[in-house]
């Protein structure tokens, strides 16, 4: 019932998973579970077999790549998802660009979409293929609502211009089929 930021809701249930038995194994993917009650694990470069009285496979998320999607154009350098854009920004200390388009409306795509502003890039749109934003409420209004980013509704990039960078997205409005 409590509105919590990612990082506030994972120390607090990270610090309540600390006080179980369970074991944790981070980058870790698990190959194969056996009725014997093992499983085959690989991580960090080795496989290990792994035997357990209970098992959950908590697997995170896992972006869908642009090049998943029905996109065409070409295959330029300066497409991110959102937690890539993420990961090379606050890990990498990299730039990602000027100018910014977001393709879907979740709290990620919201929350990056905040941060390119405060680093003074232009975030020129965020197409969204349903009705509404995604994403929680508060994000809505902090990062999408506070810093004026135009969304499209009904929207979504179907075609990708440039070569070797990005120089354009061609994005088609479902509801008016332009």
């Amino acid at each position: 019932g409590n509105e919590m930021t990612v990082p506030e809701y994972s120390v607090k249930e990270f610090r309540r998973f600390e006080k179980t038995s369970a074991v944790y194994l981070p980058g870790t993917r698990v190959l194969e579970i056996r009725p014997d009650r093992t499983a085959l694990a690989a991580g960090y470069g080795e496989i290990t077999e792994v035997a357990f009285s209970e098992c959950v496979i908590a697997s995170g998320c896992t972006e869908k790549p642009l090049w998943s999607l029905p996109v065409t154009g070409t295959r330029p350098e300066g497409i991110y998802t959102a937690g890539e854009a993420q990961e090379m920004i606050e890990l990498g200390g990299y730039d990602v660009g000027e100018r910014i388009f977001i393709l879907g409306s979740g709290d990620i795509g919201q929350i990056m979409a905040r941060r390119f502003c405060q680093l003074g890039k232009t975030v020129t749109g965020m197409a969204e293929i349903g009705d509404h934003l995604g994403g929680m409420k508060r994000n809505q209004e902090e990062c999408v609502k506070a810093y004026g980013i135009p969304v499209m509704l009904y929207s979504t990039v179907t075609q990708i211009h440039g070569y070797p960078r990005l120089e354009g997205v061609t994005v088609h409005h479902l509801d008016t089929d332009l």
